[in-house]
Order: structure tokens, then sequence, then C-alpha cells
């Protein structure tokens, strides 16, 4: 199983998040609401996984929460971009954002954890 880094805005949703992973068989890296909360996180507790709302409450996206938890950590990260919006949306991301990476909100857990599953075996 996985060391997940929670990076989401909405407590609800991140509380839900956590559950579901927990239930999972999965470890939880941290809770993160900021782009900087995320950041020490990561360094903190070196995540196998980050789930990765696209925008957040500091207005960072998430994106750039990716790249510069990886120039931090001086590696690449396994993430899965959360959203409300469609990836449509985000012009700017669509092309950095490769199938299986983006999980639109509402999810089922199964989608969430079929989507683990196949981000990480590509790992």
């Amino acid at each position: 199983m996985s060391h997940v880094l929670i990076v989401e805005d909405d407590g609800i949703v991140a509380a839900d998040l956590e559950s579901m992973l927990r239930s999972a068989g999965h470890t939880i890296a941290g809770v993160a609401r900021t782009g900087r909360e995320a950041v020490e996180l990561a360094k903190a507790n070196m995540p196998d996984l980050v789930l990765l709302d696209v925008m957040l409450a500091d207005h960072i996206s998430g994106m750039e929460v990716k790249l510069i938890i990886e120039r931090e950590l001086k590696r690449s990260i396994c993430v899965i971009f959360l959203s409300a919006v469609r990836l449509k949306d985000y012009p700017e991301l669509q092309s950095k954002i490769t199938d299986g990476t983006f999980l639109p909100k509402p999810y089922t857990i199964e989608a969430l954890l079929n989507c683990i599953e196949t981000v990480m075996k590509s790992r």
C-alpha cells in the first residue's frame, strides 16, 4: 500500500479521503490545506503519492505545488490531481496531466482506488 499525502482545502473532503484511504490499507503522510503546508509535509514525511486538489486555499495551483515539492525533494513524485472542475477548463494543465492522474469530483472510492493503483503501477 502507499504512503499518501492529501492536499485538499475542503476539510470535509480531506477527512473523507483520509478515512477511505486508511480503510483501504494506505498510510497517511499528512493532510494539507494549502500549498505551503503540502510542501512542508512532503519534505517531512516523504510520501509515495500525493492526492492534490487543482486549486488550493492559498491560491496556488496544484501543478505549482507539484513542481515545488519535486524541486524540494529532488525527485519526481506520483500525483493524482483532484478537481470539481473539468480538466478541459484548465488548458494550462491539459498537456501536463496524463491519463490516470486526474480524478474529477465527485468520485467513488472504487474510482479513487483504481486511479491510485494505475498511477502506482506506472511508477
